[in-house]
C-alpha cells in the first residue's frame, strides 16, 4: 500500500466509527506510526499482524473504535485524567488515546524493555506531549491512575490481581475484549464490577469486540 492509500484507509474507517474527520496532522501521526511498526517488527515481534491492510483494522480501526465512549467518559470526569496502558506491548491502545483525546495524560507500561523502545520512538515520531513509555512490572509499581486500559493482555481476574493496585479508589479498567468477556466477567474478584459493557463494530474486522468498563464501585461518576 502507498502511503495515501494508508491514510485514506485510516480515514475512511474512523468515518464510519463517528469520530469527527481526523484532521492531517492526526492521520499522519497514525501512518507514520503503522510504517515503524511493520519495520520494527522484522526485528522485534512486536505483532502477529504483518500486513499493512490487516495493521489498519486490527490495530488502529480496532482501537479507534474505543474513542468515542472515552471520550463521552472523560470529558464527564472533567478533570485531566492520568492513564496507565497495562501491558501496552506496540503502544496500543495507549498511543490512539494520546493522540486522539489530548486532554488526558498517557502511561504506557510493558515489562519488556524493547517493546518500550519501540513506543519511546513511535512518541516522539507522534510528536506526543502528554505520552509516556515506563519499562517496568505492574507488579512493582505503586503509583496510580485514574483509569487504566487493557488489550490483548490478561483476563479481567489476572488483570485486577496484577495492576489492581495501581487504579485509585473511585477509578476504573477500560478493557478491550473479544468473545471471552462473560466468561471473564463471571470470574471478577469480590469487590468488583461490571460498569458497563460496549459492543464496538470494527470497520473490516469480522470479530466480536466490546470495551469492557469494571471498577470497584457499582456505577461510573
Amino acid at each position: 500500500m502507498h502511503y495515501e492509500q494508508i491514510q485514506q484507509a485510516i480515514e475512511n474507517g474512523a468515518r464510519t466509527l463517528g469520530l469527527m474527520p481526523l484532521s492531517p496532522e492526526i492521520s499522519t501521526a497514525l501512518v507514520d506510526y503503522l510504517l515503524l511498526l511493520q519495520k520494527w517488527n522484522e526485528k522485534i515481534n512486536l505483532t502477529a499482524v504483518r500486513s499493512l491492510p490487516e495493521m489498519i483494522t486490527h490495530h488502529i480501526l480496532d482501537c479507534l473504535a474505543v474513542v468515542p465512549k472515552l471520550s463521552v467518559l472523560f470529558q464527564k470526569q472533567g478533570a485531566s485524567l492520568n492513564i496507565a496502558d497495562i501491558g501496552t506491548g506496540a503502544g496500543l491502545p495507549g498511543l490512539i488515546i494520546a493522540l486522539i483525546l489530548p486532554q488526558v495524560t498517557v502511561t504506557c507500561i510493558d515489562a519488556v524493555e524493547k517493546k518500550i523502545a519501540f513506543v519511546q520512538q513511535a512518541i516522539g515520531l507522534m510528536k506526543l506531549q502528554n505520552c509516556t513509555a515506563l519499562a517496568a512490572r505492574v507488579q512493582d509499581l505503586d503509583e496510580q491512575w485514574d483509569v487504566l486500559t487493557c488489550r490483548a493482555y490478561a483476563s479481567m481476574a489476572d488483570m485486577i490481581a496484577t495492576s489492581g493496585h495501581l487504579l485509585r479508589e473511585e477509578g476504573w479498567i477500560a478493557a478491550m475484549k473479544g468473545p471471552r468477556l462473560m466468561k471473564e466477567l463471571a470470574a471478577l474478584p469480590e469487590g468488583w464490577h461490571l460498569l458497563e459493557s460496549v459492543p464496538l463494530h470494527v470497520p473490516g474486522l469480522n470479530e466480536e469486540r466490546n470495551l469492557a468498563l469494571v471498577g470497584r464501585k457499582q456505577k461510573l461518576k
